[in-house]
């Protein structure tokens, strides 16, 4: 079907190209998408990864953002190739194929700070790869804030306290997101003074800052400091309210619980299960059962929900 459009877009291939990349057919061969759009024959078949992904021994990198070019038809390939790169890498990630996506970013020739992050991405999700990652960011010609948001996230997910902190410190640009990642790592690590102290520190804070420190001090136990917060919030979003419907549930006031739960103007199904849960962990399987049946009834889908039987 994909070949028989008399134009193929950017928009048209990149779905293409990633249900390509998860089935482990993609290669180098697609780049003539670009190049050539008006072209609708069809490739006899899929070169190997081997001939299509050669590493590049002289990498030079664009410390400017601009890329070495002669002609304006020269520069265009060169953006396409790069462009088609990135989602190649950005692709194989979300497989979670690393060594696919490593391969692909060794063979590009010009790499931009988009290739480095989409590659950086991709290592600092694989739990014990710190080392990796940090070796990985420390060659980026020029980090962005996008670089540096995503090795500090790296920290917190092998749950490396200290160098999360120290990385922080010395990260010479943030943004709310930076501060978000901080916030929210201390909280899940239940460690609020710390978490609040930033929170405090902040200009600019948005909802999922709030988000972090509601559920930061429901998680700790500290359900009146999380009211008070939530109080003060100026959006009240799903997050913030499931996180007061699971601290009233855990103090055993269940009537709050479902006063808060009736209030609430959407629900996801994590709402919906800390009800069912609540219930049940309240003594009260009937009314989880009921509740059961309400969401049931009322055609929400979910693929998972806590049983009462």
């Amino acid at each position: 079907m994909y070949y028989q459009l008399h134009f193929r877009s950017k928009a048209s291939s990149f779905p293409f190209l990633t249900f390509l990349s998860c089935n482990r057919h993609i290669g180098n061969n697609y780049s003539s998408f670009y190049r050539n759009p008006y072209d609708t024959s069809t490739p006899k078949s899929f070169p190997s990864r081997q001939s299509q992904l050669v590493p590049s021994s002289n990498v030079k990198f664009s410390r400017n953002g601009h890329f070495p070019y002669k002609t304006r038809h020269s520069e265009q390939l060169e953006i396409d190739d790069v462009v088609l790169s990135n989602k190649k890498i950005t692709s194989f990630i979300r497989c979670e194929d690393l060594d696919s996506a490593v391969r692909v970013f060794d063979s590009v020739k010009v790499k931009t700070v988009i290739t480095w992050n989409s590659i950086l991405a991709g290592f600092s999700r694989k739990l014990g790869y710190i080392e990796e990652t940090r070796q990985l960011f420390d060659k980026i010609p020029e980090p962005n804030v996008v670089s540096y948001n995503t090795m500090l996230a790296c920290y917190w997910r092998n749950s490396d306290i200290q160098a999360a902190k120290s990385f922080f410190d010395q990260m010479p640009v943030k943004d709310v997101a930076s501060w978000n990642t901080m916030i929210s790592g201390f909280s899940r690590n239940e460690l609020m003074g710390e978490a609040e102290k930033l929170f405090r520190a902040m200009r600019v804070r948005n909802e999922v800052t709030w988000n972090a420190m509601v559920a930061g001090y429901v998680e700790s136990g500290e359900l009146e400091l999380a009211l008070k917060l939530f109080k003060e919030a100026p959006v009240k979003g799903v997050i913030a309210r499931t996180a007061i419907v699971t601290g009233y549930m855990r103090s055993g006031n269940v009537e709050m619980a479902e006063k808060m739960f009736l209030q609430m103007p959407e629900k996801s199904m994590v709402t919906w299960n800390t009800m069912i849960s609540g219930y049940i962990e309240n003594g009260r399987a009937e009314d989880g059962t009921k509740l059961v049946k309400r969401m049931m009834g009322s055609g929400i889908k979910g693929s998972k929900f806590i049983s009462t039987s």
